[in-house]
């Protein structure tokens, strides 16, 4: 991961914990054989979760339900 990706990752995350996002679209992604991603912010149980539906270019669709805060720096 670049440091232009870490960046956004924690911005995302951090807009995420914060309640400002709510849906976000990113059409470029750099593995060829994706269309796009979106990310959702969803409540799984008791938790938030920003859920990563990744679109293929071969017609799939790919789910992953990551944490919806920055993770603490150590």
């Amino acid at each position: 991961m670049t440091g232009a990706d870490a960046a956004l990752q924690e911005l995302l995350l951090l807009a995420a914990a914060r309640h400002m996002l709510t849906k976000a679209v990113l059409s470029k992604p750099g593995d060829s054989r994706e269309k796009k991603t979106v990310l959702t912010l969803r409540r799984i149980g008791q938790d938030e979760r920003l859920q990563a539906e990744r679109f293929l270019t071969d017609g799939k669709a790919l789910h992953e339900n990551l944490p919806a805060a920055p993770s603490p720096r150590l």
